[in-house]
């Protein structure tokens, strides 16, 4: 068994259900169409250079079963491929207009060329099929699939509906097994979140892991000795791994994080948003909202200096560098406290690498390219490392109430701009374990109603959606609110019509095709998984 300490990538993706039909580009479909240019073609081109020059990375990620929807739809793909389209048409104007400003022209130039060479490898080398290229890395041992559940909820609101939890995790391990052709002992707790009882649930499913918050760790009860560098147990036998606290910062911190290298290009400033309207009418929305073409010149900070594409990557492969100077000393000094071998486990949002940290990927892969050279340390997923040790050495602790949200708990979730949500939202849920139970073994229309229903229900549980709405989120497009606001109205009010129907058993077939055609998730979603269960009484391993 090796003894050298690890560090352990997890990577969560996860984006709200946007399937619009219209003509032109919406608001709303771009964060799709940036995360899938910038953060996975760029995440699949590292994993393929690690497997031709042979370079283990074992790298977990979690895609949830939305955004693999999203990854898989037709309608939504050929979108996409409109807006790369659209991206090299511009890109062959923008070259035309910065002949005269030199330092621009290199940018423009490479902007174009990226856009000429994503479409190329999504199209030909990927196949326009995402899922199938992540399963495939997962196969040769290089890529860990961590489930999730089927939306982004916050669990702990439904902990009093735990047929409504089961619904959310069977519906996902469907999916998950559709996408990727395997199960997964881990669970990834949306936004981290995690309340009392909540492990029973998860092991009643059989999932052996999660992971939690640090705060969940150290405020424990009682608190652990080991802090969040070993893993630890709840009393119903759930494995607990804690995210490393400072590699977050490291990396995220908006004084201090590697990301915010003033070195590195903005996000925000784009050449969208400054030329002439007539010159982006590719990249308007129906709404008539400019949206970002992808070509940014400035690097971050008040400066607003050219972007140099050479100095920032020398600055991610510093800061690489520096990550894991940080990571061995903490992983060093943890083993020495506790006589064990100590894991920091890193975790971070996917869609930030790349998409809005443009470099981030070259600094994730320098990571792996100068950690290999380090005899004390190793990368490994999670799944590995608590095979590799005794389950019976792990601390019982009962985790603090927590979440990855806004100052750590359910501020983001539920406040005074969003809580109207709840009370709409929980009777749903109970008027859909109502009809799971008093409709037995319908068929036909009736099973069509109920199990539209049941997707209704789900996409309106939505987590992202509801941070959207809330106060305590900062700098969120006024753009967004409304569309967060209108849409989880839209899925309470489509279930109620529903509802209703089953009642006087009066409804459209032409409503409940064009609902089942628009909100397309989980088709073989089945409307009796909201039936409660009896207990099941669980031991300790």
């Amino acid at each position: 068994m090796s003894e050298k300490n690890v560090i352990s990538f997890v990577f969560h993706a996860n984006l709200p259900f946007v399937r619009e039909s219209e003509s032109r580009f919406v608001y709303e479909e771009m964060p799709f169409f940036e995360t899938l240019s910038l953060s996975f073609i760029p995440f699949l081109e590292m994993l393929d250079r690690f497997e031709a020059e042979h370079i283990p990375s074992h790298i977990t990620l979690v895609v949830s079963p939305i955004l693999c929807q999203l990854l898989r739809d037709e309608l939504v793909i050929s979108r996409y491929l409109d807006y790369l389209n659209n991206q090299i048409i511009f890109g062959e104007k923008e070259i035309d207009r910065r002949r005269d400003t030199p330092e621009i022209l290199v940018l423009a130039q490479h902007y174009y060329q990226r856009a000429c060479e994503t479409r190329t490898l999504f199209t030909e080398r990927y196949q326009k099929n995402i899922p199938n290229v992540l399963s495939a890395h997962a196969q040769k041992g290089r890529l860990e699939l961590m489930m999730t559940a089927a939306m982004n909820a916050y669990l702990p609101f439904y902990i009093n509906y735990p047929s409504a939890i089961d619904a959310q995790i069977e519906t996902a391990a469907a999916s998950h097994k559709a996408f990727f052709k395997d199960s997964s002992q881990g669970f990834w707790l949306p936004e981290l979140a995690y309340c009392e009882n909540l492990d029973r649930i998860l092991r009643s499913h059989q999932f052996e892991w999660t992971i939690i918050d640090t705060h969940a760790a150290l405020l424990s009860r009682p608190v652990p000795e080991t802090g969040s560098f070993y893993p630890l147990k709840t009393k119903n036998g759930l494995c607990l791994l804690v995210k490393d606290f400072y590699a977050y910062q490291d990396v995220m911190n908006k004084e201090s994080g590697f990301a915010h290298n003033k070195l590195f290009r903005s996000y925000f400033d784009d050449a969208g948003f400054d030329l002439p309207l007539h010159n982006v009418i590719n990249f308007l929305s129906v709404e008539g909202i400019r949206l970002e073409t992808g070509y940014k010149y400035y690097t971050q900070g008040e400066s607003k200096e050219i972007y140099n594409i050479e100095q920032a990557r020398d600055a991610a492969k510093k800061a690489a560098g520096t990550f894991l100077s940080n990571r061995i000393k903490s992983l060093s000094e943890a083993q020495n406290i506790m006589h064990k071998k100590a894991i920091s486990l890193s975790v971070f949002p996917f869609k930030y690498f790349g998409r809005f940290w443009y470099e981030g990927w070259t600094f994730i892969e320098e990571v792996i390219r100068q950690g290999i050279s380090y005899p004390e340390i190793e990368f490994i997923t999670p799944s590995a490392y608590l095979y590799q040790e005794k389950t019976s050495d792990f601390q019982l602790i009962a985790p603090e109430y927590s979440s990855s949200g806004y100052n750590g708990y359910a501020e983001a979730y539920f406040d005074s701009s969003n809580n109207w949500i709840y009370r709409h939202l929980l009777r749903a849920i109970v008027r859909m374990i109502e009809l799971s139970e008093r409709f037995d073994e319908e068929s036909g229309i009736r099973e069509r109603i109920l199990n539209q229903a049941a997707r209704e229900i789900l996409l309106a549980t939505d987590a992202e959606l509801v941070k959207l709405c809330a106060n305590s989120e900062q700098n969120i497009p006024n753009e967004w609110c409304c569309y967060a606001r209108d849409t989880l109205k839209r899925h309470i009010r489509n279930f109620t019509t529903l509802y209703e129907a089953l009642g006087n058993s009066r409804l459209s077939v032409l409503f409940l095709t064009d609902l089942e055609q628009k909100n397309n998730v989980f088709p073989e979603i089945n409307y009796r998984l909201f039936r409660r269960k009896k207990k099941v009484e669980l031991h300790e391993r």
